[in-house]
């Protein structure tokens, strides 16, 4: 009877035992089946925002490179085609602005110095390079060759697209002749041609073309002529062009 007492014991017992081992084993099942879930789901994620940064990078360089190619076509159409502030439009001159300059002041980026008829002024083109038609807006550089005092005339425009170019020539002791035009681009070789004069900045129009197509390129005075090369562009295009000779006559001024 003890032995048998015993035995249904040792039964129950076993039997609960195998209950708990069976819970354990469901919990740990689920637990594990919930990180796997987990893992999926992060994984998902971090695939989702890694595709987005890539979609978003695409988009950005995209962006990039288109607006690259339209600031190159808007500066080859600038240099194809003539500044909205035409050489050929202004029929009441430029003004100039006179400021000191320090007698140990040199220009660095000039024309070659060129004396007036009396031998007591010098004048060049300050910025414009050796042969006066680099890029920018250059100054008109005097010297008093007595008293090596010195000045430039700046020229003041409302969009600074114009500027003295090419070289000058002295009309007579104060007076000097020079050609105006685009300061920038390509097309805008020339200008007009504009009396200065060097003392006060007073300007007047000595010859003016009226139209982008029509460019002086070179003068030279000849006793009371001046002799213009004048360059002229055959079509729309300004790719084909062809030059022409035109002497005004100064009339003694």
């Amino acid at each position: 009877m003890k032995n048998h007492s015993a035995f249904r014991y040792n039964k129950g017992l076993s039997f609960i035992v195998c209950l708990m081992l069976a819970g354990n084993i469901a919990v740990l099942t689920g637990c594990s089946k919930n990180k796997v879930e987990n893992n999926a789901v992060a994984s998902q994620s971090d695939t989702s925002k890694n595709n987005e940064v890539v979609v978003e990078n695409s988009e950005e360089k995209a962006k990039n490179n288109n607006e690259d190619t339209k600031k190159d076509i808007e500066k080859k159409e600038s240099n194809k085609k003539p500044m909205a502030s035409k050489q050929g439009e202004s029929k009441k001159g430029f003004n100039f602005v006179k400021h000191k300059l320090d007698k140990n002041k040199e220009p660095g980026f000039s024309t070659q110095w060129k004396k007036s008829t009396n031998s007591k002024l010098s004048a060049c083109i300050e910025g414009k390079g050796p042969d006066g038609n680099e890029e920018g807006v250059g100054k008109i550089y005097v010297k008093d060759l007595s008293s090596n005092e010195k000045w430039f005339l700046e020229l003041i425009t409302e969009d600074k697209q114009n500027s003295p170019k090419i070289n000058l020539e002295w009309l007579d002791d104060e007076n000097i002749a020079i050609i105006m035009g685009m300061a920038y681009g390509t097309v805008g070789v020339g200008g007009n041609v504009y009396k200065v004069n060097v003392k006060t900045g007073k300007t007047e129009v000595l010859y003016n073309t009226n139209s982008t197509k029509k460019q002086v390129i070179s003068m030279k005075k000849a006793n009371n002529s001046l002799e213009l090369e004048v360059l002229i562009y055959d079509d729309d295009n300004f790719e084909n062009s062809h030059n022409e000779k035109k002497i005004i006559n100064l009339g003694g001024k």
